[in-house]
């Protein structure tokens, strides 16, 4: 962060990571002979190597912050070696309450449970995809969710 950052949570890790830290950004453009029906036109994607809860942190929590996230994937398959879940009552989701910082989607894995303040979209079909060829599902943050500052 170019002003630094202000972490909302104290993360304890019990051990640094063992990879290098690194980051990337990819954009994809849909093939020139398909419409609008399709997606989007353009769609960018950063990518990074780094801890997780305190990137969601640093790049949408601070003050100076431009954005949030629109979607994010939720899978917790236990195999990534991280300090904490990612779901429901995990710390992401508490720094996420704490701020009131929150995607308007999710798609999380059949082995996660979304956050609170999320309901499955009905009548939509599941996907499979991602390491472990999962089942996901489309979930949205419901209009009446108050984050922790508003209702105390």
């Amino acid at each position: 962060m170019p002003k630094g950052w202000h972490p909302h949570i104290l993360i304890e890790k019990p051990e640094p990571p063992k990879i290098l830290p690194y980051g990337f950004i990819e954009v994809f453009e849909r093939e020139k002979k398909l419409a609008d029906e399709h997606g989007a036109q353009r769609m960018a994607i950063l990518f990074l190597g780094a801890d997780g809860i305190a990137t969601y942190d640093a790049l949408f929590c601070q003050p100076e912050a431009i954005a949030k996230p629109w979607c994010m994937v939720l899978a917790d398959h236990g195999y990534g070696g991280n300090y904490d879940r990612f779901e429901a009552g995990g710390l992401l989701d508490e720094l996420a309450l704490n701020t009131g910082i929150y995607p308007e989607c999710m798609l999380v894995s059949r082995n996660t449970r979304p956050w609170r303040g999320y309901e499955m979209i009905e009548g939509l079909s599941s996907i499979r995809g991602g390491m472990h060829n999962s089942e996901r599902r489309l979930w949205l943050k419901s209009s009446g969710h108050l984050h922790r500052s508003m209702r105390d």
